[in-house]
């Protein structure tokens, strides 16, 4: 049975001592404390060994550069590393620190060596023995406990609110996410069927806001995460131009979800391959990015005839929309509107895929869809 103990490595008396200070708090079985007891043993051993061979002045202290000092211990353990940093906070002490005068206790290279190795050892130990436990309790909810691993920050629809509100007439319509939820996608639609554009979030990002013609309403949806959800999974990005034309890229690890133009906007696509939100016209692009392993697809679809007003991409069984785009570099947006809705008609409300509505001569529909 594991039990627990506290490790601490302090250094003596001052706050500018040259021992860093180290706390683990670590679970270890019986046959790991035993272990970690004889590599400190062993240890000791050694660095009372090096003391009194200087002490005797039988052999020379060697000088080693600091750069050797403060070497990372990696093990290896199969397919998987653990690298330890705080293991080289143990430093050598040297004359040259201590100042004329005095002589420090001098504890030669190869007994920190032992020293450091122990102390490495002892939280490797600590870690692997933590790994398997989590490998164990993941293994007894489910089938594979690599796979639950791996999918540890997948997102459902469960973790989204989702938003809808119509304006005034003449007026900008705005979705608010309740409090504490931040917006990381939104769409638009209008009464009569003419421009709105994409919308574009409030400030802060707590709501998302379309603004119609002068003799329409508005719609705006607004899709709004949790600040654990958001904090773990998302994030926004955003790009200022250059000779007209502005990219707001994803960095690694993340998929682009969504995006849209603020300021003049002439043409806006959403490409995938780089996970890249582009304007051109002399706006700002901005784009809505979720972690890769978060378990967000993106799917897509195009129009089935030539001079489409409306192109669907549905989600599929068993999934559900949470963001939307429109355009690829070859044929563009902005779209005249964009939203949620079910494949039944552009007008029927639901969240079983995505929307988007142009006049181009051909038209590209993004979605992003998590599991229900």
């Amino acid at each position: 049975m594991p039990v627990a103990f506290t490790l601490r490595i302090r250094g003596p008396g001052s706050p500018r001592s040259n021992l860093a200070g180290l706390h683990y708090v670590i679970g270890l079985t019986a046959m790991d404390v035993l272990l970690v007891l004889a590599v400190w043993v062993h240890a000791a051993i050694a660095v009372l060994f090096a003391l009194e061979r200087d002490r005797v002045g039988r052999v020379e202290r060697p000088v080693f550069p600091r750069r050797d000092v403060g070497q990372d211990h990696v093990f290896v353990f199969g397919q998987r590393s653990i690298v330890l940093h705080d293991c080289s906070r143990i430093p050598i002490i040297d004359e040259d620190r201590a100042g004329a005068g005095r002589k420090p206790p001098v504890i030669r290279f190869a007994a920190m060596g032992n020293l450091r190795t122990a102390c490495a050892m002892t939280i490797a130990i600590a870690h692997l023995n933590a790994c398997s436990s989590n490998m164990r309790s993941s293994a007894s909810s489910g089938a594979n406990g690599f796979t639950n691993a791996t999918h540890s920050h997948a997102v459902t629809s469960s973790n989204f609110k989702r938003i809808a509100a119509w304006g005034p007439k003449g007026k900008r319509a705005v979705a608010h996410c309740p409090r504490g939820y931040t917006v990381i996608a939104g769409g638009s639609s209008s009464s009569d069927g003419s421009f709105v554009g994409t919308g574009h979030p409030t400030t802060p990002r707590d709501g998302w806001i379309v603004k119609p013609s002068a003799s329409a309403r508005a719609e705006s949806f607004a899709t709004c995460a949790s600040a654990a959800v958001w904090r773990t999974n998302f994030r926004w990005g955003s790009g200022k131009p250059a000779s007209g034309i502005a990219a707001a890229q994803c960095r690694a690890g993340y998929t682009l979800i969504t995006g849209y133009g603020m300021g003049t906007v002439k043409a806006s696509w959403f490409d995938p391959s780089t996970n890249t939100y582009w304007v051109t016209g002399g706006g700002t692009a901005h784009a809505s990015c979720v972690r890769s392993d978060a378990g967000v697809l993106v799917k897509h679809a195009w129009n089935q005839s030539q001079g489409p007003k409306d192109v669907y991409a549905g989600c599929g069984s068993g999934y559900t929309v949470i963001a939307g785009s429109m355009g690829g570099s070859e044929w563009p947006g902005p779209p005249i509107q964009e939203h949620p809705g079910a494949a039944s008609a552009p007008s029927a409300h639901g969240y079983r895929g995505w929307w988007a509505f142009s006049n181009a001569t051909n038209a590209l529909t993004w979605a992003a869809c998590v599991r229900t």
